[in-house]
């Protein structure tokens, strides 16, 4: 499969041979048209959901679980949370994180998120969450 997209706010989902081509014909759709054709994608504010996971966001702008549909389970055990550590050695690369850095607590988790939905479309759907701390800007 690929995607086309033109203009940059519409995308097709279309079905291409392997090793080969396929000739489409482009034209405008009515809504009635548009809306027969049902996406496997659903998002709202806090989730994101296809056929085969269901993620969901929390009120801290983390994300809270990873819904297998297929083995039937949560793919994780805690929220993935985006935290602050210092690491006191300038010395190494930044790469090189100490393990007693890693194992000490947080300096700070992030918290009061702005949650926007930035696509939801046939082929693509995804959140943007915005938080600040320590005098920075973190967008994911």
């Amino acid at each position: 499969m690929i995607r086309v997209v033109n203009p940059p706010d519409r995308n097709v989902l279309a079905e291409v041979p392997s090793v080969g081509y396929k000739v489409f014909r482009v034209s405008s759709a009515t809504a009635a048209a548009a809306a027969a054709k049902a996406s496997e994608l659903d998002i709202d504010g806090t989730s994101l959901e296809n056929n085969r996971l269901t993620v969901k966001v929390d009120r801290n702008g983390d994300i809270a679980s990873i819904y297998d549909k297929d083995a039937k389970r949560d793919l994780l055990s805690a929220p993935v949370m985006l935290e602050l550590r210092d690491d006191p050695s300038p010395a190494w690369p930044a790469w090189e994180v100490l393990y007693d850095t890693v194992r000490s607590p947080a300096r700070q988790y992030l918290s009061r998120p702005t949650i926007r939905i930035v696509e939801r479309g046939p082929v693509r759907a995804s959140l943007e969450i915005t938080r600040h701390a320590a005098g920075s800007t973190f967008v994911q």
